[in-house]
């Protein structure tokens, strides 16, 4: 018994005695006992809010990735509704051309032949184009792959989705019949003669491979890989994935992307069978659906060094004071660079962007406003932000614009969001132009927020213009023609 407690007993004349009673607590009669009981209360004093503090950072790094994750994901998605959409446009030009569509009426298998070479080099997407009749036979192609001249593609989802339709379709993911036997995705529409009566097919072949090279471009730096499934849920591309087509059809996520459906979840990840951070998010112009994975690990990456500091607090509670703040210091710093490093990656590639890109609020003020946007509107972003939209269009739009973006923050269904549309857009020094816009809503928290696609399209109007002038002039000429042989039949 230690000296300084036995005088205390003598001087307030209390003995033990046999039945082991003591006013000294039992965790103090020994020294042993003091640093047990010290180290565990140390380590539970210490422990409590470290293990407190890291479910914190890990429910914010979570909620930090869902939010990346989605915003990724929709700006995926809006992308590659515009790139297919610009792969469409490009077939459809060429399908209404005069001279091309005469060639095809004269069944010239050589001049078509050398429209399909233009196509093709044309557009570096494209490396492989041909032409069918009505009924599917293939009977001019670039390259020319002789093996399947004369072969009839009915079956080819690319023929049926044209043929019920008549009208422009993506189809799904296939492999081709010409050498080489690459797996892609066709782009075809119908030829049709001066009455309106379809004469046949061209079809442009975008190979997955290319797909695959275009669709990294997108995916921000880190841990986050962009995936593409077509509209009967085959990976059509995914950045690290294999590259062959793998049917992903019954997963329970892909089938709720492919019904249109957006959203975020912690599920096994369809193409690794690792546990994942999955935003999923539809392209409503082709029925595809985009996904955004990230590991799990990846996510909670910055706490895994703080929670080791913490399993072993217990062990000598000196050093575990030391470890427990060097690691929490450490952990902070890390977490906050890891969203300093989520952001600036997010606003390099907007930054970056060939397109205009302007977010804006539930009250309609610009909150965001890329480059792109600065050159074409000749705003400086720091002058338009906090603005409202209706600063960027005429006049005569704004009360349309302000009643519709209340009707949908109302809760009413939307008329031009998931869709692209041709506007006109208001300049800084007043002037109008035409622009292609393609706009998508997103959550950001309770508030919902808008982001806008935008592209100067004056140069593509004036094509069309000069074209349909062209055509027009080709009319005109035609009928003369026409009379001028009755004339000498009379």
């Amino acid at each position: 018994m230690d000296g300084r407690l036995a005088l205390r007993m003598r001087n307030e004349n209390v003995r033990p005695d046999d039945s082991g009673s003591s006013p000294i607590p039992w965790f103090l009669r020994s020294r042993w006992r003091w640093l047990l009981v010290s180290s565990a209360v140390l380590a539970l004093a210490l422990a409590t809010p470290a293990i407190f503090i890291a479910t914190q950072i890990r429910h914010s790094l979570y909620a930090q990735a869902v939010q990346e994750n989605a915003r990724t994901a929709h700006l995926a998605a809006r992308m590659v509704d515009a790139h297919i959409g610009g792969l469409r446009h490009y077939v459809e030009s060429y399908s209404r051309r005069v001279l091309f569509r005469a060639a095809v009426a004269r069944r010239d298998a050589t001049q078509v032949r050398n429209f399909l070479d233009e196509l093709v080099r044309g557009n570096p997407h494209f490396d492989r184009a041909f032409v069918t009749d009505a009924d599917g036979v293939l009977w001019s192609d670039y390259p020319e792959a002789a093996a399947v001249r004369g072969q009839r593609f009915t079956t080819r989802d690319w023929f049926q989705g044209v043929s019920r339709w008549q009208a422009t379709y993506v189809s799904g993911i296939y492999q081709r019949a010409a050498s080489p036997q690459v797996h892609l995705l066709a782009v075809a529409t119908p030829l049709r003669d001066r009455h309106g009566r379809i004469v046949g097919y061209l079809v442009g072949q975008h190979a997955v491979d290319t797909l695959v090279r275009w669709l990294a471009q997108l995916e921000l730096a880190g841990a986050v890989h962009l995936s593409l499934i077509d509209q009967y849920g085959v990976l059509a591309a995914g950045p690290g994935d294999e590259p062959g087509p793998t049917s992903l059809a019954s997963h329970p996520l892909v089938v709720r992307a492919l019904s249109g459906a957006a959203g975020s979840e912690e599920v096994t990840d369809p193409i690794t069978t690792e546990p994942m951070l999955v935003s999923y998010v539809a392209v409503t112009g082709i029925g595809w659906a985009v996904l955004a994975r990230e590991p799990l690990a990846a996510v909670y990456r910055p706490i895994a060094a703080f929670q080791r500091s913490v399993f072993g607090v217990s062990a000598l509670f000196f050093a575990a004071t030391l470890v427990l703040g060097a690691a929490a210091v450490a952990v902070v710093r890390r977490y906050h660079r890891a969203l300093s490093g989520s952001e600036e990656r997010f606003r390099g590639l907007a930054e970056t962007a060939n397109a205009a890109i302007v977010s804006a609020d539930s009250g309609g003020r610009i909150v965001y406003f890329n480059p792109a946007a600065e050159s074409i509107f000749g705003y400086r972003a720091a002058e338009i932000v906090g603005q409202p939209l209706t600063q960027l269009m005429p006049a005569r739009f704004h009360a349309a614009h302000t009643a519709g973006l209340q009707r949908y923050v109302k809760g009413e269904p939307a008329r031009v969001i998931g869709r692209t549309v041709d506007l006109e857009g208001r300049h800084k020094d007043g002037t109008e132009f035409p622009l292609e816009l393609s706009i998508a809503s997103w959550r950001a928290g309770s508030a919902v927020c808008f982001t806008g696609i935008l592209r100067d399209v004056t140069r593509r109007k004036q094509v069309e213009r000069e074209i349909q002038s062209l055509n027009a002039g080709l009319a005109r000429r035609a009928i003369d023609l026409e009379s001028a042989n009755r004339e000498l039949e009379a």
